[in-house]
């Protein structure tokens, strides 16, 4: 009687260790993954206000766009240095983007940069499409600008992305345009 006893003693006692043991791993294992997805909020917060701050500096550059004197606009100067400045701006914002988490957030923001890249290039193939006012950076890079901080506000209070802007719809069909008439 007394090996029934003695057995009963161990096996509650492996039982309840056991039972101690899964419980301390589970609750360190939820702890864990608390932490690493508090972490990964941190670390898109953090990704998403470096993009706002560049972006707020290219909607600032792009409102800072010079006046175009009407005695050859091309070769103003303050034109070329403003344009000079738009990469620099446009790669901070690039790599910025890349940190951040959000697939459908980082493909728009792409979008943007490419077509605030690209403009130059537009114009140089097809200087004919473009007159003054129609497609123009100031007219482009400014609005575009505020269209990547409505869809970093958006994510930052976890709301879907806006749908496409004027500009940006704008911007997408003259390269469509392009592209068919075999300009890209």
């Amino acid at each position: 009687m007394e090996w029934i006893t003695l057995l009963a003693g161990f096996v509650g006692t492996i039982v309840g260790a056991g039972a101690s043991f899964a419980g301390t791993w589970w609750t360190q294992r939820q702890a864990d993954t608390a932490a690493r997805e508090q972490h990964a909020r941190m670390q898109t917060h953090a990704a998403i206000e470096t993009t706002v701050n560049a972006v707020l500096a290219l909607r600032h550059h792009g409102r800072a766009f010079p006046t175009i004197n009407n005695s050859g606009g091309s070769g103003n100067t303050e034109e070329h240095a403003w344009a000079e400045r738009l990469p620099a701006l446009l790669d901070g914002i690039d790599l910025a983007t890349m940190q951040i988490r959000d697939r459908e957030l980082r493909e728009r923001l792409t979008e943007i940069i490419g077509f605030s890249a690209r403009y130059e290039y537009f114009v140089s193939l097809t200087p004919n499409i473009f007159t003054p006012g129609t497609f123009h950076r100031s007219s482009t890079v400014g609005p575009l600008a505020e269209h990547a901080i409505a869809c970093l506000g958006a994510r930052l209070r976890d709301e879907p992305l806006p749908e496409p802007s004027a500009t940006l719809l704008s911007v997408r069909a003259t390269e469509q345009e392009l592209m068919s008439e075999g300009h890209l």
